[in-house]
């Protein structure tokens, strides 16, 4: 790569987004394109994104490469909707229109049930065609930038090996798993520390589990690719002895090995006759209770990649484990990974689903062209900044516009401002510096409180969120104070809520920010190297009440993606209940 230019990494599949890479390897611009769409989870070429990223990088003559990331999934530029999803989820399983009807507009099905692996190889030229003319379509002026590709799997691999800082370090055992991607859902690999990639074993997609999880989360009437994490927090409060037997009950449908688990009988043909294999799930779930089916798939899911990563581990010999891909967003799962007697260390890239696939298929090049690894990701704040010189009138023109009554007032050391507000109860919105790329808030775009207080769980609910009662909270702890709340004794680097930990004896200083259920946490760790200011904002809070944590969730309305601009923020304050909004240097009250 040339030192003046540029790679962009473009993941088109759910919940698109876009990267940018410099010669150094370093990612330095991601954006998903929800952010500007304001459409959660949105499923199409990037647009909004990819003219984000040119003005990062100041126009098209300054990408020297743009890489794809996954090859089958459709390809559009017009968002693919819940309803669009649902709709294709009715069809495949037989409940809104005849499969024999919609087999019959579909005539190359009968050629995927004969050979799926087949058919895919035959047609992998005319994928990649498809993806560049939608490309072209909106992107006419991109004449002789290169277009490559790279495999959804491999993708994930990228980001599991070089996200964090190990590779090339020691030996690496690398697990890829999500719903599916490019006709799998799993893969098995070392990154060994002389830069030798030793590939174990790949699962077909047809046998995801992810895609159990999936369709019991459509079962339940929530929203499939959206609310999987729901069935987790509810997990704990079912009846372990019925969770158990639906786990077993679940469990007989597969083949069960130690190297993965494969469907028996041919249950499923992927995206096409779903209709056998949820027939199957119905069958289980028929009268069961709603948290004990939560439990049930939550016990298979744990089994499953416990026993699936200890025989690797054992089989290989390297205990030191690198995970990507949407099932390790299943945070409780982590943890039972993470106890492993046989893990030694354990790295999960931050927000590992297909969003993150834009970064890996930059990492998976780098490494191949320059058999090097790139450089780790050391902060998710990689996307849009509010612009310093523009805040003040975007926050007075939005007021104005909407004829609001709030009171604006610039303090310089807004920090400890915010910070008394979080010791006497209040709830405040934050916005400071880049969004973060990926599911969590991380204080950049976040809502906080006390996490003492229990209130203010039912608060941020009914005033903001309107989130299930059931599901938790997170917390931000300043590195500090770290041991403190949190047993970890394997000292796995916490900063992204991608894990989850037992609480320690003090669990009553952060309850709120943990699942009351079982007393776990998804904690952040903040470093004051990393995050000064947000750093600042819970140290003073530390010293105002002696607890050096804050509870931390999302700054969004229900069913939108997390804020990005300052109208963004604005609109959060403006529709819901909340009070204080810090904006930079600006804090704004309701009066």
């Amino acid at each position: 790569m040339q030192n003046n230019k540029y790679w962009m990494g473009i993941s088109s599949s759910h919940n698109s987004s876009v990267a940018i890479m410099d010669h150094s390897g370093k990612i330095i611009f991601a954006l998903q394109e929800e952010r500007l769409s304001r459409n959660k989870n949105h499923w199409s070429l990037p647009v909004k994104s990819i003219k984000k990223a040119l003005e990062i990088v100041h126009g098209w003559e300054n990408i020297e490469k743009i890489i794809f990331a996954g090859i089958v999934h459709p390809a559009t530029d017009k968002n693919i909707s819940r309803d669009d999803i649902k709709s294709g989820i009715l069809s495949a399983i037989g409940q809104k229109k005849s499969l024999k009807s919609f087999i019959s507009k579909k005539k190359h099905i009968f050629e995927i049930n004969l050979n799926q692996k087949k058919y895919l190889q035959k047609n992998i030229k005319k994928f990649k065609k498809n993806h560049i003319n939608i490309f072209r379509k909106n992107f006419p002026e991109v004449k002789d930038n290169p277009i490559e590709f790279v495999d959804h799997h491999d993708a994930h691999w990228g980001t599991a090996s070089f996200g964090g800082p190990e590779a090339f370090k020691k030996d690496l055992l690398i697990f890829t798993y999500d719903g599916q991607g490019d006709g799998l859902c799993g893969t098995v690999s070392i990154l060994k520390s002389n830069g030798v990639v030793e590939n174990l074993h790949k699962i077909q997609d047809q046998n995801s589990l992810s895609t159990l999880y999936g369709f019991t989360t459509f079962y339940l009437g929530l929203t499939i690719f959206e609310h999987e994490y729901k069935l987790m927090g509810m997990a704990p409060y079912a009846s372990y002895s019925r969770g158990l037997l639906i786990k077993n009950k679940l469990k007989e449908l597969y083949k069960c090995n130690d190297k993965g688990w494969v469907l028996k009988n041919k249950l499923r043909y992927v995206d096409i006759d779903e209709s056998k294999f949820y027939e199957e799930i119905e069958n289980i779930y028929k009268f069961k209770r709603f948290d004990d089916i939560c439990l049930g798939v939550q016990l298979l899911v744990e089994e499953f990649l416990t026993q699936w990563v200890s025989f690797w581990i054992n089989k290989t010999g390297v205990n030191d484990i690198a995970l990507s891909g949407g099932m390790f967003l299943n945070v409780k799962a982590n943890l039972k990974l993470m106890e492993l007697n046989s893990v030694n260390s354990i790295y999960i890239f931050p927000s590992c689903g297909d969003e993150t696939n834009s970064i890996g298929a930059l990492y998976y090049k780098y490494f191949k062209n320059n058999n090097k690894p790139p450089i780790p990701i050391t902060s998710m704040g990689l996307g849009q900044a509010i612009e310093s010189e523009n805040i003040e009138k975007e926050i007075y023109n939005y007021i104005s516009e909407n004829k609001l009554n709030y009171q604006v007032d610039i303090k310089e050391n807004i920090e400890d401002e915010v910070a008394e507000l979080l010791s006497i109860g209040e709830i405040v919105g934050r916005v400071e510096g880049k969004e973060e790329f990926g599911a969590r808030a991380l204080g950049n775009r976040s809502l906080l409180a006390n996490p003492s207080n229990w209130e203010a769980i039912s608060k941020i609910n009914d005033m903001i969120k309107k989130r299930d009662f059931w599901m938790p909270f997170a917390a931000s702890i300043l590195d500090k104070c770290y041991e403190k709340y949190v047993q970890d004794p394997k000292k796995t680097n916490a900063e992204y809520m991608i894990m989850s930990f037992r609480c320690t004896d003090l669990v009553k200083d952060i309850i709120a920010g943990t699942h009351p259920k079982d007393k776990t946490v998804r904690p952040q760790i903040v470093r004051k190297k990393t995050n000064p200011s947000y750093y600042k904002i819970i140290d003073s809070f530390y010293k105002k009440t002696g607890i050096g944590a804050v509870l931390n969730t999302s700054l969004n309305l229900h069913g939108y993606p997390l804020a990005s601009s300052v109208n963004n923020a604005m609109e959060v304050l403006q529709f819901s209940e909340l009070k204080y909004l810090a904006i930079s240097k600006y804090l704004i009250k309701k009066v």
